[in-house]
């Protein structure tokens, strides 16, 4: 049997910004960089 490719969306942009829920002191989180993530700039 043939294993069907996984198609796995980005769900948050860069920039985005959450409430911080854990005791760490922040109030609000915001990425600031997307791991292994490259765009189609002058492909």
């Amino acid at each position: 049997m043939k294993g069907l490719a996984g198609r796995r969306s980005r769900g948050l942009p860069k920039g985005a910004r959450l409430e911080c829920v854990d005791n760490t002191g922040a109030k609000v989180v915001e990425i600031i960089a997307v791991r292994n993530w490259h765009g189609t700039h002058r492909r």
